[in-house]
């Protein structure tokens, strides 16, 4: 069991984790938001019919008039047309300002959940009840919510804090193996950038981790810690912050140019390779460090390098990134476990040293 608060320049909330926690959500929600009165629970389809029989009573048992909306499974929530269906129901229940929006799923739910709060009588309270481990040790906390618009991801959105969070373990039990070890990337991340006793945690425990068990908690516990202090101490999407792009900065231009094949856990990983051999070529960071970081990725079951690069659209995904000013992007280089920093790279370098990047990515295996 564990709680973690969050500050932010609106004030704070707090992260309940523990396993079992579904059943006490409606006191957890209650006490964040103590004069809602009605609630309604965002999900999608493959979460429905695993979970809402738990949550809705819990939540009514704490005199919530309980409501619920359902959405696709997966990035397809996040279309104007489901959000424009969230607008919907919250007009037919006659919510309030005061009135509290759950959204109980994976990332993408929580976005379009948390962008119609936002919006909605210019913002309703939410919470969130993450299901996926990627959601749960990381996309939770920090408030960016949107949705697509005209084909482009996360065109549209705005930066919108929870009144409370819950992460419970259990709900991971369902996961399927290739989302568990998604999320499992985001633990690499954090362990790279927390320190050797996590990265030491992680190799330890590859086994058992990839099994959703209860040493699981103590990860998310340890990632969830690790974004509160960076979110607290910066809160904008500047500085400090920046060190939580690490490995995401080219898993997400890869994401995109892939056209989404990769999912976001794969590019990650797949980043993050080619991030620590940008700084090994940079002479920032030894080969040993490099190898030991795709071992523990395929421990996971995660790639290690892009079957195919097409450096063309890699180059115009960093480009068009909302975070990369100018003809430099900023990336999160490691030069150990636990020591990274953040450096500007100008992108003609970038494209120089990609090839040889993905080269040298493949020859690992």
């Amino acid at each position: 069991m564990f709680e973690i608060e969050v500050k932010h320049r609106g004030g704070t909330y707090r992260v309940h984790g523990e396993r079992g926690a579904l059943a006490r959500a409606g006191k957890i929600f209650r006490r964040a938001a103590p004069d809602a009165g009605r609630a309604l629970i965002v999900t999608d389809e493959h979460i429905r019919p695993l979970y809402l029989k738990a949550l809705a009573p819990a939540l009514a048992e704490a005199d919530f008039d309980v409501r619920s909306a359902t959405v696709a499974p997966g990035d397809e929530a996040k279309r104007v047309e489901y959000l424009a269906g969230l607008y919907g129901e919250f007009a037919a229940a006659a919510f309030t300002r005061s009135d509290l929006v759950v959204a109980f799923g994976g990332r993408s739910v929580s976005e379009v959940a948390g962008f119609a709060a936002a919006t909605f009588k210019r913002g309703v309270r939410w919470g969130v009840v993450p299901t996926t481990l990627l959601a749960q040790i990381e996309s939770c906390l920090g408030g960016e919510v949107g949705v697509d618009f005209d084909g482009v991801k996360n065109q549209v959105g705005t930066i919108y804090q929870p009144a409370a969070v819950i992460v419970d373990g259990e709900l991971l039990t369902t996961l399927p193996a290739k989302y568990l070890a998604a999320g499992l990337a985001e633990a690499v991340k954090y362990a790279v950038l927390e320190g050797e006793e996590l990265f030491s945690f992680l190799e330890n425990n590859a086994a058992g981790l990839l099994r959703a068990a209860p040493a699981l908690d103590d990860v998310i516990e340890r990632g969830l810690s690790y974004k509160a202090a960076v979110l607290s101490a910066d809160g904008g999407d500047r500085g400090e912050r920046y060190l939580l792009k690490f490995g995401h900065t080219f898993g997400r231009a890869f994401e995109s140019a892939s056209r989404f094949a990769l999912n976001r856990g794969e590019a990650l990983a797949i980043g993050m390779v080619y991030t620590a051999l940008l700084a090994e070529l940079r002479g920032e960071i030894d080969t040993e460090t490099v190898i030991r970081l795709a071992a523990l990725l395929r421990r996971f079951n995660l790639p290690t390098f892009l079957p195919a690069m097409n450096l063309t659209k890699t180059l115009e995904a960093l480009v068009a990134d909302k975070k990369a000013p100018g003809a430099e992007i900023y990336v999160a280089l490691p030069r150990g476990i636990g020591r990274v920093i953040i450096e500007p790279v100008p992108i003609r370098a970038a494209a120089e040293l990609l090839p040889q990047i993905h080269h040298l990515a493949r020859s690992m295996t």
